[in-house]
């Protein structure tokens, strides 16, 4: 007995078909993306205080002036811990220490997006370990002034010294 499809069923069945695509096409994109690029891999750094905080690697926030014809009000500069996504979820913090370089300073200016801001390749001798938005320290102490540059869109500059 040979079973045939009416249009009137194949029109019933169409949307079950799409939304089974769209469910799998997510699933494969999200399971590629994040065991592709192996998310738990690679050291993190939090988006705000407020979630260094709620992650708990919050360690001090530091002092600072801006020097320079950028405005920045709400800047953050913090030391915190260095920290990595647990395996499946980049809601797990896994604050184990696998590297030399336990504590890090992270900045960021919630105020404006198109602000580039960055360690200049001259200060990267100062710091135990760094790269151009991130550094890496040994201790939690810290005691230089750190010099961070700033860029925005138009081309202007300026220059933040933070401290402790």
């Amino acid at each position: 007995m040979r079973m045939t499809l009416s249009p009137k069923g194949l029109l019933a069945l169409l949307p079950m078909i799409i939304i089974c695509s769209y469910l799998t096409i997510g699933y494969a994109s999200s399971y590629i993306g994040w065991y592709g690029y192996k998310k738990w891999q690679h050291r993190k750094r939090s988006a705000s205080i407020l979630e260094s905080k709620e992650r708990n690697v919050f360690l001090t926030q530091l002092r600072y002036s801006v020097e320079g014809d950028i405005k920045m009000n709400n800047l953050e500069v913090y030391m915190e811990k260095g920290f990595y996504y647990g395996k499946h979820t980049s809601k797990v913090t896994d604050t184990s220490h696998r590297e030399n370089f336990p504590y890090q300073i992270t900045f960021r200016n919630p105020d404006d997006k198109r602000l580039f801001i960055f360690i200049p390749e001259e200060e990267f001798s100062r710091y135990d370990s760094c790269a151009s938005h991130s550094i890496f320290l040994k201790i939690q102490e810290f005691t230089d002034t750190l010099e961070l540059h700033v860029l925005d869109s138009a081309g202007t500059s300026a220059t933040i010294k933070a401290w402790k």
